[in-house]
């Protein structure tokens, strides 16, 4: 399952949307994300991660929010996290960057994910609300 939270700006108009979850279409978003990490769409390092554990690796391809606690950028992206095949034990984890300073992005909490910036205005949080809660599969 999957959720969706949509926002308005007060300051600009601007609606827009973070989503979070896998919802039930696992099979696509899984292989798809196979496909951006052969790619390097993510990046060397993490094809080069992949290919070094081959077939003991899986990952889960859920979409999350990545804030910056620094200037509170934020991006809604897949988790490439890799893990153990059967154990389940993390053998690399995914680190985000932020675009606009580099510093390192975190998951948002649920409670983050209310309080998120307009990506267009970037005003603060209390000039944008939410509309509508999105559940998806």
């Amino acid at each position: 399952m999957g959720e969706g939270y949509g926002f308005q700006c007060t300051n600009c108009g601007k609606y827009y949307e973070a989503n979070v979850g896998r919802g039930m279409d696992y099979e696509r978003l899984y292989e798809s994300a196979l496909l951006d990490i052969r790619s390097e769409k993510y990046g060397k390092k993490l094809k080069a991660a992949y290919e070094q554990y081959e077939n003991k690796v899986t990952i889960d391809p859920e979409l999350v929010v990545y804030i910056c606690p620094k200037c509170g950028n934020w991006k809604n992206q897949r988790d490439f996290t890799l893990y153990e095949q059967g154990s389940g034990k993390i053998l690399r984890k995914y680190e985000r960057k932020c675009g606009k300073c580099n510093e390192k992005m975190r998951k948002a909490s649920t409670k983050e994910l209310m309080k998120l910036s307009c990506p267009k205005c970037h005003c603060a949080p209390d000039a944008v609300f939410p509309t509508n809660l999105i559940m998806w599969d």
